[in-house]
């Protein structure tokens, strides 16, 4: 800190006082004010008012303090009043400075010693955040393989799932044709049994008129016999 705030006193002393005899100069060889007063380094700090009348009067007015620096109907004097008043202003400003850098002198030890142990302390952690990243990116690529693996599976899985669907649907299907063939053969018993039914009944019937037939050869055969024996 002392040595930046070193070199800042020493150049804003030197601007004031190039600034001030910048301001001499013109003062002794006729300068041209209305300029000064137009130039962006005087209207930075000061306000410059008009007023006409029975005689122009010329008014300076600090910009930050909104304070009055001077009045005069002669522009030359209210420009060099307003010089003068930044070249104390910029004075004060190298007295604060000074003292400021004086005041914190003794500070500069004690802020060099932490300024080291944050650094160490700093280093440090920047060692174990590396660490804990290399730690991070080494469980992710774990986790990225398990993940993989377990993708994997899943495919097999979906692959076993949609096989198996696959199965239950040719299962379904074939459990259709089984049942229509069940139904056909069903029917077809029917028909069967219908068909058996009638086979029985028309042996029924043939035994019936083999029986008839039978009984009527007997008859005739014992009446010729009793014909054939007078």
């Amino acid at each position: 800190m002392n040595k930046i705030a070193k070199p800042l006193v020493v150049f804003v002393a030197a601007g004031s006082l190039a600034f001030m005899a910048f301001a001499i100069a013109l003062t002794a060889g006729g300068p041209d004010w209305d300029v000064i007063s137009k130039s962006e380094s005087f209207t930075r700090d000061f306000v410059l008012t008009v007023s006409t009348g029975e005689q122009t009067t010329y008014a300076v007015r600090h910009r930050r303090s909104d304070q009055q620096v001077s009045s005069s109907p002669v522009l030359a004097e209210v420009v060099v009043a307003a010089l003068q008043r930044q070249a104390q202003d910029l004075q004060t400003q190298v007295q604060q400075i000074q003292q400021e850098t004086e005041r914190k002198a003794p500070l500069v030890p004690e802020i060099t010693r932490l300024k080291e142990q944050d650094e160490k302390a700093l280093a440090a952690r920047s060692q174990a955040l590396e660490q804990e990243l290399t730690n991070l990116r080494t469980r992710e690529s774990q986790m990225l393989a398990a993940q993989a693996e377990k993708a994997a599976e899943t495919q097999s899985v979906m692959q076993v799932v949609v096989e198996r669907r696959n199965e239950g649907f040719r299962m379904k299907n074939l459990l259709e044709l089984l049942r229509t063939d069940a139904y056909v053969a069903q029917v077809q018993k029917k028909a069967l049994d219908d068909e058996l039914i009638r086979l029985k009944e028309n042996v029924r019937r043939l035994e019936k008129r083999n029986q008839q037939l039978k009984k009527t050869i007997s008859t005739t055969y014992d009446q010729d016999k009793v014909s054939s024996n007078p």
